[in-house]
């Protein structure tokens, strides 16, 4: 992670299991580093989940209008067809439908939620944090991988 020695700050070279200068041993620095920074990579996943929610009013607004358009569309079946099985299997497709757009509706929702918070908060967030810390970009994006499982909403951002 870190190229530097966390005792002397002496420059090392990537894969060094001890620093030539002081003598120090790197592994139990760069495992604590490891766990440290997992820790945070997990609290970035639990922001970008918490922030979903965003556009809640919006899914709710949604979710009822397809309700009513649904219920519209029974109505006017009832009324245009004589047969009260065409109703029913009409109904049913129609019913299914709307269900179909409203989980698509939900999940554009939660991507556009997961896109305006990692844009707006956490890619600056990260990018100062590995400054900070002094940690390389593909060995925090390694480590990412490893952490973060492929379905976690954080996940296609820090692969990027």
């Amino acid at each position: 992670m870190s190229h530097t020695c966390p005792q002397c700050g002496a420059s090392l070279i990537s894969g060094s299991t001890s620093c030539e200068y002081c003598g120090c041993e790197l592994e139990v620095w760069k495992t604590q580093e490891q766990e440290s920074l997992a820790i945070y990579i997990r609290g970035l996943e639990k922001i970008l989940r918490a922030k979903q929610d965003m556009f809640e009013g919006r899914v709710i607004t949604f979710f009822l209008a397809s309700l009513l358009a649904w219920g519209g569309t029974i109505y006017a079946l009832y009324l245009f067809l004589t047969s009260l099985t065409l109703v029913v299997v009409f109904s049913l497709l129609s019913g299914f439908t709307y269900f179909i757009t409203f989980g698509w509706y939900t999940s554009s929702c939660e991507k556009k939620a997961h896109t305006v918070t990692y844009e707006t908060q956490i890619r600056k967030d990260i990018e100062e944090y590995l400054i900070k810390n002094h940690i390389d970009k593909q060995d925090f994006k390694i480590l990412a991988m490893e952490t973060l499982r492929s379905t976690s909403p954080l996940y296609p951002f820090l692969i990027e």
